[in-house]
């Protein structure tokens, strides 16, 4: 078995395959590495680390090569613009055994963290996300039909043109719907962007924080708006960069 470590910034994933296909796969603290690894039946035939967190001393895969080639395999395609939404959010173009890092952007589940630490006095993202769902957009944003139109171009009546643009009293369900709806229309915008500007059909969000069913409907809806791309949300999304070293462990 090939073991795949993803030593991230707030959390580390460890991936285990054979023949190319995932046998474990774990959410785990950085001190619990060793005593994962003590805990397997059978001692793991490589161990390959990737993250910002990773050791110097161990061998190591650069992070944007591993968030795309674990992007690919988890969504079954050769070509693909990666979002790999974390504590921020990175942008790979992957295409075979080549990835490109296109950028990113400072807007992932560390920010929706610390703005609701600052607005609602809450960093637990589950009840951040159980505030959201009772919340009302309308008493957050500025929508289009708040200015008396019908729709502006691609946008609908009822899309967002100034997040937490209201001046209104807003309830804490309030304030967490319009953080997730803030980041989520954010990414959507900057994903079609770019997918646009290399004539790539295909977007694969993968990292901890694309697998919030919530801001994944945020990114759909917005992304409609503007474009036909092609969203990809995988299984296992969260473990695409730890998935991708081990899965250039056994290229070596």
């Amino acid at each position: 078995m090939i073991i795949g470590i993803d030593n991230g910034i707030s959390t580390t994933k460890i991936v285990g395959i054979e023949d190319e296909k995932i046998v474990t796969a774990k959410i785990i603290s950085k001190k619990e590495i060793e005593r994962e690894l003590g805990s397997m039946p059978e001692k793991p035939d490589k161990i390959i680390f990737t993250g910002i967190n990773s050791p110097e001393s161990e061998k190591k895969i650069d992070e944007i090569k591993a968030i795309g080639k674990g992007a690919l395999f988890l969504a079954g395609k050769k070509k693909a613009i990666v979002i790999s939404i974390g504590t921020g959010t990175c942008i790979v173009l992957a295409e075979g055994d080549h990835h490109k890092h296109m950028g990113g952007m400072s807007l992932g589940g560390g920010t929706l963290k610390g703005l609701s630490n600052l607005l609602i006095n809450e960093t637990d993202v589950e009840k951040i996300l159980s505030l959201a769902e009772k919340g009302n957009i309308e008493k957050v944003d500025l929508l289009v039909k708040d200015f008396d139109q019908g729709k502006i171009g691609l946008l609908e009546e009822t899309s967002s043109v100034s997040h937490f643009g209201k001046m209104a009293d807003m309830t804490a369900d309030d304030k967490a719907l319009g953080l997730v709806n803030m980041i989520g229309q954010a990414i959507a915008t900057m994903s079609v962007f770019a997918a646009a500007s290399v004539n790539t059909q295909d977007i694969v969000f993968v990292g901890r924080t694309a697998g919030i069913k919530m801001l994944q409907d945020i990114i759909r809806s917005r992304s409609g708006l503007l474009s036909d791309h092609n969203l990809i949300f995988p299984e296992n999304c969260e473990f695409a960069a730890a998935l991708g070293a081990a899965l250039c462990g056994c290229e070596d």
